[in-house]
């Protein structure tokens, strides 16, 4: 089972500003589910997917692979168990 990821969760692992993972969910460019109160989670697969698959672009600047490796180290796994939603 894959493991869904708080907005925040994000952030910190693609060492992001605060709000941003949230931001770009919301505007479509980032892949989320939703939950029924409206609250968006993540799935790593997803978002892996979707920064490999395109550049995520955000204002001027792309978002790179390095990302991905960066959140590999930091030993982020679709092996690990869901967190409550």
């Amino acid at each position: 089972m894959e493991q869904f990821l708080l907005p925040e969760e994000i952030d910190k692992i693609l060492r992001w500003r605060p709000g941003k993972a949230e931001r770009l969910a919301r505007r479509g460019v980032l892949p989320c589910v939703r939950l029924p109160n409206g609250e968006i989670r993540f799935i790593w697969s997803d978002i892996e997917k979707a920064l490999t698959k395109q550049d995520v672009v955000s204002g001027q600047r792309k978002i790179r692979q390095e990302n991905i490796k960066r959140s590999n180290a930091l030993g982020v796994s679709d092996d690990e168990p869901a967190s409550a939603a």
